[in-house]
């Protein structure tokens, strides 16, 4: 076998390496001699589960005839891994992100399936059985959230004042934690929606660069152009419908016994913008079926809804603290060590989120532009795929500057210097591995989940009846049901009927509408933008009211597939 293809199943392509902890351990101990080993070896390890029994040396062995016997390499080769200041940082890096790599065993769980397990009976027992099953259906169904928005109604009607306390959704009346991070006072609604909101705009930033890159559904863009017409409409025909409805009331006297002047009333107009992705999917699966082409069309068009939502935020809600914009900096910081850490061909995305997300939070928090979109800055930099058949730019370097002083010497010490290096090259022939793009989504998509559920507590407690429900309900929940519905489909039937771009294969101007319809649930990022739009108390609890109604599309939605009689194409199948 060719050493490239030895090389592209070698155990140090770890991202393929499912052993089980037993093997990690010795694995690491070991990692410096297999780095610089590797070139010799033609070994071929297959991939691996924890219930798969792993080979033994004398099997590792006869797999690979021509390999060179341990104690042939270790007394040579580990003293120059330890003298060769390239190699030793490659260990370093390898030692620390296979470290991650068993870390993340546990949450990349639900990947294991029956067919990779010697006893399925017994593997059914098991708690981790129970725990993957349940992790598949929270994830599937969006079970936290939706239990978060009920708990959340069921607690601020039963106890309104304990729930704004402890839940800081308002200034005058909250628990705070005792410290402050840059000037803001923490409490547990802060840590909510500034905090981990990164990690939910982060994932949603993930869904938009796969889309734009080679391959992805945004991907030449001509096959975008009828769904970013559909966001166009998505977003320019709920405003409208917002604003035509607000004039409209506040002519014939609707706000009148308003307190609130009508310029601080149409600050909600950005609520109407974006569609929650996660219902919005949900539905779609009930009424389409799992592998129907109008899914996709949805989610294309979900996420760039979300992304007009995310502009919307920066640029049009700013934060209500002092702006130091010098801040700014740090997130050019951030970025800037993003994209040396690209270069550097790291393949764990904790080294993106951890080092780089850190910056661009505090400075975005300071700039007063919300710390909740600190991640969207950094994900692009995330490669989807790394090219380990060449090393990176600092490898390339130390080499250049090692050949020049070996060609100073004297013939026959360089001829023996390269011969020795023949057989030390730092691992860099492991071909495309998995980037750790779509990894931080992989990793972090439960985690998320389970979050939202406490997101959705803290923001979606509304007490029923008085000041929740008015005119400003009215006019949120109708400019979701309504405009984002009639503008959807009526850009989407522009630009494929009458400008003749056509609508992806397997839809038809029914899927359209019913996708219109699916769009206008706005839950997540509604409930979001509510807190930045409206800071008068009434006016939050009825927009917040406005945007739980506009679920009533998913019922809605169900019944329009029934009666224009939508055939379902079942996950694994192709509509087209």
């Amino acid at each position: 076998m060719d050493n490239q293809n030895s090389g592209s199943a070698f155990t140090l392509n770890y991202a393929e390496f499912k052993a089980d902890s037993e093997r990690k351990r010795a694995f690491f101990a070991e990692a410096p001699e297999v780095i610089v080993s590797r070139s010799q070896t033609t070994e071929v390890v297959p991939q691996e589960s924890r219930f798969v029994r792993p080979r033994t040396d004398s099997e590792f062995m006869a797999a690979s005839p021509t390999r060179i016997p341990r104690d042939v390499y270790e007394e040579k080769n580990v003293q120059r891994a330890a003298t060769d200041g390239a190699l030793a940082m490659e260990a370093t890096r390898l030692k620390v992100e296979l470290a991650l790599e068993s870390h993340d065993q546990f949450f990349r769980g639900h990947d294991e399936t029956l067919a990779s397990v010697e006893n399925p009976r017994k593997f059914l027992t098991t708690w981790r059985h129970w725990y993957l099953y349940i992790r598949r259906i929270a994830t599937t169904y969006f079970v936290p959230l939706q239990l978060g928005v009920l708990a959340a109604l069921i607690w601020a009607n039963i106890d309104e004042d304990n729930y704004i306390y402890l839940w800081g959704t308002d200034k005058d009346k909250t628990m705070e934690l005792g410290f402050t991070i840059g000037g803001h006072h923490v409490t547990l609604h802060f840590l909510l929606n500034d905090v981990f909101m990164c990690f939910f705009f982060g994932i949603a930033m993930v869904e938009i660069v796969v889309a734009v890159l080679p391959g992805g559904s945004l991907s030449p863009m001509k096959k975008a152009i009828v769904p970013l017409m559909g966001t166009l409409g998505g977003i320019l025909g709920p405003i409208s419908v917002f604003f035509a409805l607000m004039f409209t009331m506040n002519a014939l006297g609707g706000f009148d016994s308003y307190e609130h002047d009508l310029s601080d009333i149409l600050k909600g107009w950005g609520i109407v913008v974006a569609t929650d992705i996660s219902i919005a999917w949900l539905v779609a699966s009930f009424v389409f079926g799992g592998g129907h082409t109008a899914i996709r069309f949805l989610l294309l068009l979900a996420v760039a809804d979300d992304v007009g939502g995310v502009l919307i935020i920066a640029f049009f809600y700013p934060s209500p603290y002092k702006a130091e914009f010098v801040y700014l900096l740090l997130c050019v910081a951030g970025c800037s060590l993003a994209f040396f850490l690209r270069t550097l061909k790291l393949k764990h995305w904790a080294w993106y989120v951890f080092l780089c997300g850190p910056l661009a939070w505090y400075g975005l928090l300071k700039a007063s532009v919300h710390a909740s979109l600190a991640l969207c800055m950094i994900v692009p930099f995330m490669p989807k795929e790394i090219d380990t058949s060449e090393p990176n730019y600092f490898v390339k370097q130390w080499r250049r500057w090692r050949e020049k002083r070996k060609s100073e010497a004297v013939e026959e010490n360089s001829r023996s210097s390269s011969s020795m290096d023949d057989s030390v090259k730092p691992l860099e022939t492991a071909g495309v591995v998995a980037g750790p793009l779509e990894k931080f989504d992989h990793d972090c998509a439960f985690f998320v989940h389970c979050g939202l559920f406490f997101f959705a507590l803290a923001n979606a407690g509304v007490r029923l009846g008085g000041d929740s429900i008015g005119l400003v309900t009215l006019a949120i929940t109708c400019s979701l049901v309504i405009g984002k519905t009639v503008g959807i489909f009526a850009f989407g039937w522009v630009a494929s009927t009458v400008f003749k771009f056509g609508l992806p294969d397997g839809m038809t101007l029914k899927h359209l509408f019913v996708v219109g319809i699916i769009s206008g649930v706005g839950l997540t990022v509604a409930l979001f933008v509510a807190q930045s739009a409206y800071t008068q108390p009434d006016l939050l609890a009825q927009a917040k009211l406005g945007a739980l109604l506009s679920a009533i599309c998913a019922p809605v939605a169900i019944v329009a597939g029934r009666l224009f009689r939508i055939v379902k194409v079942p996950a694994g199948e192709s509509s087209k």
